[in-house]
């Protein structure tokens, strides 16, 4: 999201001179909002914490570990989130770094680390784009709608009581992916009008992109949050998958089975076939 200091484009680079509305500049209501909607999943996650605990693996004895990503998955999987991470860092800054860093860092301060937040962002931006394109049809195949999500959803994903079954990916997985698409396609065309608005966009349609670009951007973070905890802190032995390739039986057990049947009967006809 483009910061609201560097509204009035200079004629010398790639985007016209474009002055936005006062609302526009402040951020909006997707600023407003999108703080609270922060704020609110942060609380949410940290009282789910407090009440459920992570979600603990069944004790075993022996650990046998079954494949679950190519090293390429995981190298363009790590590339998209380390492009998500520097953008919605240097984007949360360019909305809210007036309010709360300038000041602790005063006006040239802020100045300089808005400054350096916007290189960052306009940079960056469309390598995310580049990412997405080479992350989806890695992905999609194993992210499309089954009957089994809908039992998924029904158990609330196994997270109380209810064991709940999925394949490789389950239906909040998915949900997940094709919010990264969706919202990620939708930031990188609204990220690229504005970076370009030198080709001759309409005032209106700049603000709407602004708009847009802000209000998805924040809205992403804010799931993104739930994503990164239940992949971390949140489940034993979930992050092991996507750094090391692969997860230890007991956990594809317990969270993808469907998967680990379907593993375990392609082993088995392979092992019979002469």
């Amino acid at each position: 999201m483009l910061s609201p200091v560097l509204i009035t484009f200079s004629s010398h680079s790639i985007r016209a001179e474009t002055t936005l509305s006062p609302e526009i500049q402040s951020g909006g209501a997707a600023g407003l909002w999108g703080g609270w909607l922060l704020g609110a999943v942060i609380l949410m996650i940290a009282t789910f914490y407090a009440i459920r605990g992570p979600i603990a693996l069944p004790k075993e004895t022996k650990k046998q570990m079954v494949q679950r990503f190519s090293p390429y998955q995981r190298i363009v999987h790590w590339f998209v989130v380390f492009l998500f991470l520097l953008l919605s860092l240097s984007g949360l800054i360019l909305l809210y770094g007036e309010a709360f860093l300038q000041p602790l860092f005063g006006v040239d301060g802020y100045a300089a680390i808005s400054s350096a937040a916007t290189a960052a962002h306009e940079l960056f931006g469309p390598l995310f784009l580049l990412g997405l394109l080479l992350l989806i049809p890695l992905y999609i195949r194993d992210n499309l709608p089954d009957k089994a999500d809908l039992n998924w959803l029904a158990a609330a994903g196994g997270y109380f009581r209810t064991h709940a079954s999925a394949h490789r990916f389950n239906a909040g997985e998915k949900i997940w992916f094709w919010l990264v698409c969706l919202c990620g396609l939708a930031l990188s065309i609204s990220g690229l009008m504005l970076l370009f608005t030198s080709i001759g966009f309409q005032q209106s349609t700049i603000e709407l992109a602004h708009v847009v670009h802000g209000a998805v951007a924040v809205f992403m973070v804010a799931v993104a949050l739930g994503h990164v905890y239940l992949a971390t802190i949140g489940s034993e032995g979930t992050l092991h998958g996507m750094l090391h390739g692969n997860v230890e039986r007991r956990w594809a057990a317990k969270h993808h089975d469907l998967w680990l049947q379907e593993l375990e009967s392609e082993a088995t006809d392979a092992e019979e076939q002469p």
